[in-house]
C-alpha cells in the first residue's frame, strides 16, 4: 500500500453556518429578551440555580457540538483519520469494505447528534442503513462502510477522496 500522507480539507457548508447563526440568535434572543423583562432583576437562589444550569447545559453543549465538528480527513499509513476540533476518529484501512459518493444526507433522519451546529455530527438513518456522520457540509458526503459500522464523511474534493481510498483499499468488495 502506499504510505503517502493525503490530507482532504472539511469545510462547514452553507446550511451548518445557517443553523449556527440561528442557534446563537435564538440563545442572544433568550437571554436578551429574559433580561429586558426583568428576570433578573430580584434573583432568588432557587431562579439563579435554575439559571446557572440552564447556562451549564448550553455551554456545554455548544462546546461538545464544536469539538466533535470534522475540520479534515488524512490518509496516513494504514489509516483513514477524521480529525475533529478536539480528538480524531481512526479507521484502518483494511476495515475498509467500501466506499462511495453518498448524496441524500439531506433526506436522512437523524436519531441522536448534531443537525447542523459546527456541522452534522451523530447518528443517522438513511437509505444504507444506520450510520456515523462527520460531515460540515452535506452536498459534499462519501460513504465509508468499514466491517464494524457505516461512516459518512464530507470533505472539499470528495471525487479526489473517494479516488486515493479506493487505490490504497483496491476498492474491494465495491458496490
Amino acid at each position: 500500500m502506499d504510505s503517502k500522507r493525503q490530507t482532504f480539507r472539511v469545510s462547514i457548508g452553507k446550511a451548518a453556518k445557517w443553523m449556527t447563526a440561528a442557534y446563537f440568535a435564538v440563545l442572544l434572543i433568550f437571554f436578551g429578551v429574559s433580561y429586558v423583562f426583568g428576570v433578573y432583576d430580584n434573583p432568588t437562589p432557587e431562579s439563579m440555580a435554575l439559571d446557572g444550569s440552564v447556562a451549564a447545559i448550553l455551554a456545554a453543549t455548544t462546546l461538545w457540538c464544536y469539538w466533535l465538528s470534522p475540520k479534515l480527513i488524512t490518509i496516513e499509513g494504514e489509516e483513514l483519520v477524521i480529525g475533529r476540533r478536539i480528538g480524531r476518529k481512526a479507521i484502518a484501512l483494511s476495515d475498509i469494505i467500501y466506499i462511495e459518493k453518498y448524496d441524500d444526507m439531506g433526506r436522512d433522519i437523524r436519531i441522536c447528534g448534531v443537525g447542523g451546529v459546527f456541522g452534522f455530527t451523530g447518528w443517522f438513518k438513511g437509505k444504507q442503513g444506520k450510520y456515523f456522520a462527520y460531515v460540515g457540509d452535506y452536498h459534499n458526503t462519501v460513504m465509508v462502510a468499514t466491517k464494524r459500522r457505516k461512516y459518512l464523511v464530507s470533505c472539499d474534493t470528495p471525487d479526489e477522496f473517494v479516488a486515493e481510498v479506493s487505490g490504497r483499499i483496491g476498492n474491494r468488495d465495491s458496490k
